[in-house]
């Protein structure tokens, strides 16, 4: 029923299947998930990063950047070589910082597929490549085609009712379960604002 990267309540979904789900059912559903991965509370964004890694059975890691003027989303699951990286943007706020990591989690407990920095093409250095290239290596510490793969997803949004609209409901709503668990831990909020 559990698996390393498939979702724990049947088969992963065939690419383009998008069930349809009222909101009461999403939420049971994604309950169901959080407690099959997650049995107790976790105390902070580091116990839950912890917890998300032996069920991934796969190195975490989680950085906050600022990302230095560019329009980039709050956060992102990136599947690197030999990890996996959350990336968040450290403008927002710190409630909004734990939100955003909380729903790239969301995507692994649903058991969606990460963003491959190795899907973003190469490019070129034409105008603004060598902005990107110094932007990932110098201040993001982010190997270029993770940045790249970050930029592609912006600005993109999904049809209501595809897979990845689904998929984006769902991390949404486990990432709001999870950060009320992880803020309602007697040391959650202090923790968590530590690890940030």
């Amino acid at each position: 029923m559990t698996t390393p990267r498939g979702p724990i309540d049947g088969p992963p979904r065939a690419p383009g299947d998008a069930p349809s789900i009222d909101d009461a059912g999403l939420l049971h559903r994604c309950q169901h998930r959080i407690r099959a991965v997650l049995p107790t509370a976790p105390t902070g964004l580091e116990d839950l990063r912890h917890a998300l890694s032996r069920y991934r059975r796969r190195r975490i890691s989680v950085l906050f950047t600022d990302p230095a003027g560019l329009t980039l989303p709050a956060g992102l699951w990136l599947e690197l070589d030999d990890h996996d990286l959350v990336w968040i943007d450290r403008r927002t706020s710190p409630m909004m910082r734990i939100v955003a990591a909380c729903h790239e989690f969301g995507h692994i407990i649903s058991g969606h597929q990460p963003t491959r920095s190795a899907d973003a093409p190469a490019g070129s250095a034409g105008p603004g490549q060598r902005d990107v290239r110094a932007l990932a290596r110098d201040q993001l510490g982010l190997p270029t085609g993770a940045i790249q793969a970050i930029m592609m997803r912006c600005g993109d949004p999904h049809e209501r009712g595809s897979r990845h609209w689904h998929e984006e409901r769902e991390a949404e709503m486990i990432g709001r379960l999870l950060a009320a668990r992880v803020l309602r831990h007697p040391r959650g909020l202090a923790q968590t604002l530590i690890d940030l």
